[in-house]
């Protein structure tokens, strides 16, 4: 494999490892757990109170790498501008899930209607 692939993954991996102990504790401070609907499948129920929106650890790791190697490879811009998006999709459906309580999140629908403009743009 070759550098230019290993050396971006790598960072990525050590930005993940060092925003992990900080970001988790301050997501369980902030109460951001998981919710489970009671009428859905029963071996879900053991999630309820998982921290979530643990997504921007990634995010955030893609984010910092990508802007390292933004001027040598610009071919990135459309892919994080995905990643970014999609990132903010999944903020959105854990928003409702844990702060508006609904252990639905984005309707399937909803998804639908975020999802192919953005793909769309690209």
């Amino acid at each position: 494999m070759s550098s230019h692939v290993v050396i971006p993954v790598l960072i990525s991996f050590a930005v993940s490892l060092v925003l992990g102990p900080v970001i988790i504790p301050f997501l369980r401070k902030l109460k951001m757990k998981q919710t489970e609907r009671t009428d859905g499948v029963q071996s879900h129920l053991k999630k309820a109170g998982t921290p979530t929106m643990g997504g921007i650890i990634i995010l955030i790791a893609v984010i910092v790498t990508s802007l390292f190697y933004v001027r040598d490879y610009p071919r990135i811009i459309p892919v994080l501008f995905l990643t970014v998006a999609f990132g903010l999709i999944g903020f959105l459906d854990d928003y409702l899930k844990v702060v508006l309580k609904r252990s639905d999140g984005l309707m399937p629908v909803s998804y639908t209607h975020l999802t192919l403009p953005t793909i769309r743009l690209v």
